[in-house]
């Protein structure tokens, strides 16, 4: 999955929480304006952060 989806389905609430009564289409705009505005670096943490998770998750379904 991209860092782009990846952030998308971390910030989809809070998008929403912060716009209410928002449509999925105006999500998608206001997500992809704030997805613009973050550098190249936090882009790349960002998706660090998401794979170390995942591996996280995975190693803890692994041990159950």
């Amino acid at each position: 999955m991209s860092a782009y989806m990846l952030w998308l389905n971390a910030s989809r609430e809070r998008i929403k929480s912060e716009n209410p009564g928002i449509s999925v289409t105006e999500i998608s705009k206001k997500a992809g304006e704030m997805w613009k505005q973050l550098s190249k670096d936090r882009k790349e943490n960002i998706l660090l952060c998401e794979c170390e998770h995942a591996i996280c998750q995975k190693e803890q379904s692994f041990c159950s």
